[in-house]
Formats: C-alpha cells, sequence, structure tokens
C-alpha cells in the first residue's frame, strides 16, 4: 500500500486534475484506491457531507410520519393549532 498525492485523471479522458487539498487515497500493488485520508480540519464539510449521508441510509428502512401527523402532534403539545 501507498499513498497516492500525484495528479490523477478524474475524467477518464486523459485530462488530469489536482486532487482536493487535504485529500489523499491510498492505493495498493496494482495502483487500485483502497481507502482514503481527509485532513478534517482542511475539509469538515466533507465529513459532515459523509456522516449525513451514512445517517440518511440508516433511517432510509424506519417507519414515516406523515406531516399532517406532525402538526397535529405539535399542535397538541403547545395547546393551540398550528398552521400550513
Amino acid at each position: 500500500m501507498s499513498l497516492d498525492n500525484r495528479l490523477h485523471d478524474k475524467t477518464g479522458q486523459g485530462q488530469e486534475e489536482r486532487l482536493m487539498k487535504g485529500v489523499r487515497f491510498v492505493v495498493d500493488e496494482a495502483g487500485q484506491k483502497t481507502d482514503v485520508i481527509i485532513n478534517l480540519k482542511l475539509n469538515p464539510e466533507l465529513w459532515e457531507d459523509i456522516y449525513d449521508r451514512s445517517l440518511a441510509r440508516k433511517r432510509a428502512t424506519e417507519p414515516r410520519e406523515s406531516l399532517e401527523s406532525v402538526r397535529r402532534g405539535l399542535s397538541a403539545r403547545n395547546g393551540r393549532r398550528v398552521h400550513g
């Protein structure tokens, strides 16, 4: 395994692009990317995106509640009607 900090062909058409600063790939002996190292001080929003997507996938199978049901619950809890 080695770290790949070089330019890489992102488009597959010979057009090289620089990787994001603070993002490095671990590649195997065949040159295939196997892991990524992200500097979270340089890219905190990237971690937020990864975490949010993971959380959304985890919750995808949870039962849904209708907006109207949520409004009724809020209304009952606050003792007033919620308009929407």
